[in-house]
């Protein structure tokens, strides 16, 4: 059975929540992870005035200390097409493929260790042209031990 754009959005919503939720109950434990950025499930089109749908690019550019430790970007998609998506952390980037599928939620992971010195993250993820899905993502942190 084929989900339709307008169910996939709760689903994608449900992943995150399940990690922020798995994050505060490890906190007594740990409390060495965190969740210092979050974009819930959204369309990865536009439609323009003629009435296509035309990609629309996510990009998230924070300018702040970034502490010394690993960095996980998680994107997530249901639908149809691809998105090119791409993380930067100081000097650092890494590149990964997101295809997405209607009938599951698919994910990319990009890890990236940083020192401590950096002050500017990045994440864009950028839709194909007949990318027709919804697209959400998070960004763990792994403070460094």
């Amino acid at each position: 059975m084929r989900a339709s754009l307008a169910a996939p959005q709760p689903m994608i919503d449900h992943y995150l929540d399940d990690t922020t939720t798995a994050l505060d109950q490890q906190k007594e434990d740990q409390g060495n992870t965190q969740v210092p950025v979050q974009t819930r499930a959204t369309p990865s089109y536009r439609i323009g005035a003629d009435g296509t749908h035309e990609p629309a690019i996510l990009r998230n550019v924070e300018d702040v200390q970034i502490p010394a430790g690993k960095y996980q970007l998680t994107a997530y998609c249901i639908g149809e097409g691809s998105a090119d998506v791409d993380f930067t952390v100081g000097g650092a980037s890494k590149h990964g493929l997101l295809q997405c599928s209607p009938d599951e939620v698919n994910q990319s992971n990009l890890i990236i260790d940083t020192d401590g010195t950096a002050s500017e993250r990045t994440v864009t993820i950028t839709p194909s042209e007949h990318c027709e899905s919804i697209i959400g993502y998070q960004i763990l942190y792994y403070r460094q031990q």
